[in-house]
């Protein structure tokens, strides 16, 4: 099965994409139809969802086929394009459930507008962070996606959710009682869409931070094999120094497998620590040293 989905994968991701703006297409024909239903008038939302989804799954299959034929800096650009699109997708997912619920108008233009400018925070604030840990456009556009789909899709699929099992009332109200079994489909179906995003990233962050405890009894293990964790630390340091000097433009799934963050960016410092493969170093070197009178405690007392 596993080498069915990686031989048929642009298959599989362009038919997602095709899905989603077929959905998108429906929902904007409905929307056009004249009523008075709150589901009716946000469908729009949803459809843009949709839409602009479609695009960023399509993105992530034309994007490195085009990286053999197009300038580097023309393909950087079109990874920022579908970073943005991918903030505009969810964005419109969370509009979408806003107006669902039945709020004033004044709390819903309150969380409109809370709504923008944490869009606008996340990337600002990933673009500022970007140029001082040296990250590269694949892995700013990893951290805005990160942060989005736990502030955006996530809140977006409850309430949308939540909004949709309130619309059974509504279309039974206006004689669609036909209607009423499949919106408490579709609000079973955002919640399960709810629960699997957020599982996804909460396994991500859970996976990272193995994978950065792991290295620390690595450098533990190192230390007590050599009997002292001075060299271990100075290699440690001089290894950072050439990453951050020399960043390597290797592939971010393989950071893992590095002794060191070989792309120099993600060095554990805020909220970004959660999604860095390796622990900070400066946290490693200061560990180690830390370290040096219990081992040679034991040293000793393994001569004596």
């Amino acid at each position: 099965m596993e080498t069915f989905f990686q031989q048929n994968e642009t298959v599989i991701v362009f038919a997602h994409g095709l899905v989603l703006f077929a959905l998108g297409f429906a929902a904007w024909l409905q929307r056009r139809r004249a009523t008075r239903l709150a589901l009716t008038s946000s469908l729009i939302w949803l459809a843009s969802y949709a839409f602009f989804e479609a695009l960023v799954i399509w993105g992530f299959v034309f994007i490195p086929i085009q990286s053999t034929y197009l300038a580097p800096e023309v393909i950087e650009a079109l990874v920022v394009l579908r970073a943005v699109l991918q903030l505009v997708a969810v964005a419109c997912l969370l509009q979408f459930g806003l107006r669902l619920v039945p709020w004033t108008r004044r709390h819903l233009a309150l969380l409109t507008v809370i709504s923008m400018v944490v869009w606008v925070g996340i990337v600002v604030g990933a673009t500022a962070a970007a140029g001082p840990q040296g990250w590269t456009v694949i892995q700013w556009e990893g951290t805005t996606a990160q942060f989005s789909r736990y502030l955006f899709l996530v809140p977006g699929a409850l309430l949308s959710a939540y909004g949709m099992w309130l619309q059974r009332d509504a279309l039974t109200k206006a004689g669609m009682v036909g209607i009423r079994p499949y919106a408490a489909l579709a609000a079973g179906a955002l919640l399960l869409y709810a629960v699997v995003g957020g599982l996804v990233l909460a396994a991500t962050i859970i996976q990272l931070a193995i994978s950065r405890q792991r290295e620390y009894q690595a450098d533990l293990t190192g230390a007590e094999l050599l009997g002292d964790p001075e060299p271990l630390a100075c290699a440690l340091e001089n290894l950072q120094r050439g990453a951050e000097q020399v960043p390597m433009q290797v592939n971010p799934a393989a950071a893992p497998m590095y002794i060191v963050n070989p792309l120099a960016a993600l060095n554990g410092r805020g909220a970004s620590k959660l999604f860095s493969t390796h622990p900070p170093m400066e946290e490693r070197i200061r560990r180690l040293r830390a370290l040096a009178p219990v081992i040679m405690a034991q040293a000793q007392e393994a001569t004596a």
